[in-house]
């Protein structure tokens, strides 16, 4: 099979982002954060990880069922041409536009499907760390997404209100620490969505994966 003029004859599951669920909520978070719209010259999702991330680019694959080939170099990627649907629906139901870098805005679900969505946004654009053996995780994006995965903490860990969103070299970012991470790791870890291994392993090896939650107490 080959790509011609902007036209994919790979197969895709194109109502991957608009039947919604954890899956799709976390991809969402996951390109909001560190994936590529475009839309000339032609309609494209691009994901692009440096070759350590190879195996989780095929799980993208593996999730929206594409069948196109993953390219190899210094960096892994894929790109998933006449990507219409996608593009409609990252938009419409994500906020997820070509400039998203300095306008995304919140997605339109709630729930543990936000919770799904921000674990995806903290694999690409997130680092959870331990330093001195204080649990940390930061955050980056714009003041709009911050503040609202502040929020969705908050309902998590009441103590996460008092992190502020700060701006460093042009970009926000937003910092939490100590017990707030605890707390706000095993709620994440608990959630049937993908976690990227590499990401979560530093506090999981510090705190353990603990117990799995009843979702329902978060809506």
């Amino acid at each position: 099979k080959m790509l011609s003029l902007g036209r994919s004859k790979y197969r895709k599951l194109e109502t991957f982002f608009s039947r919604g669920g954890y899956i799709a909520d976390y991809w969402a978070g996951f390109l909001a954060a560190d994936g590529c719209i475009v839309t000339e010259p032609r309609r494209e999702v691009r994901l692009k990880l440096h070759i350590k991330d190879k195996d989780w680019v095929s799980t993208f694959i593996y999730d929206t069922e594409y069948e196109g080939r993953m390219s190899v170099g210094k960096m892994a990627g894929v790109t998933v041409c006449s990507a219409y649907n996608w593009i409609s629906d990252l938009d419409q139901v994500y906020n997820v536009t070509p400039r998203k870098t300095f306008t995304l805005e919140p997605p339109n679900i709630e729930g543990t499907r936000a919770l799904s969505y921000i674990c995806g946004y903290i694999d690409g654009d997130g680092c959870w760390s331990v330093s001195t053996g204080r649990p940390i995780l930061i955050i980056v994006g714009t003041r709009a997404i911050l503040e609202w995965i502040q929020k969705r903490f908050v309902d998590i860990d009441s103590q996460a209100k008092t992190a502020t969103v700060q701006k460093s070299r042009g970009c926000y970012r937003i910092s939490f620490q100590g017990q707030d991470v605890i707390n706000i790791f095993h709620v994440l870890n608990s959630l049937t969505t993908r976690h990227m291994p590499r990401k979560w392993q530093p506090v999981e090896a510090l705190v353990g994966k603990g117990v799995v939650l009843d979702e329902s107490v978060l809506g």
